[in-house]
């Protein structure tokens, strides 16, 4: 009998461990696909276009790095344990024009909420501009775990 209760108790220590089934909840992880709603908030650029896209993040369960990458372009940053992220600016050209892209906002355990600044450089004028987008990510599957302060 007191063997079986001692197997019983071990069992269930071992079902209620962190580990199982995910990351501990110390450890940061938000990694994962994101449809993505973007919105123009600035446009001093003027007819400036945003569209609504997947956003999928790298990141290592725990590092303070990552890479999201959204409509085709990657935007490598950091990301902070309490979910705030930024990245570093990214060089863009299209269309005749030059940008410089960077994404700055927080993760929650069901998504994002982000602001990303477009500055545009016509490089014939040296004419300058930019334009700043509102993206909200919802994570398409599970949740992301950030750490209690």
């Amino acid at each position: 009998m007191l063997i079986r209760n001692l197997i019983v108790v071990v069992s269930l220590l071992a079902c209620s461990s962190a580990s199982v089934g995910g990351p501990a909840p110390t450890e940061l992880s938000v990694g994962g696909s994101y449809p993505t709603v973007v919105s123009l908030v600035v446009d001093s650029c003027g007819g400036s276009i945003v569209q609504s896209m997947p956003t999928d993040v790298v990141h290592t369960i725990g590092a303070a790095s990552l890479s999201l990458t959204h409509a085709g372009s990657r935007y490598d940053g950091t990301v902070s344990r309490n979910g705030s992220f930024q990245t570093t600016p990214s060089p863009l050209s299209a269309n005749g024009f030059s940008y410089m892209v960077s994404v700055a906002g927080r993760f929650t355990t069901t998504g994002f909420d982000a602001t990303a600044t477009v500055d545009r450089t016509t490089p014939s004028t040296g004419v300058r501009c930019r334009y700043v987008a509102h993206w909200i990510g919802t994570k398409s599957s599970g949740t992301n775990v950030i750490p209690s302060p």
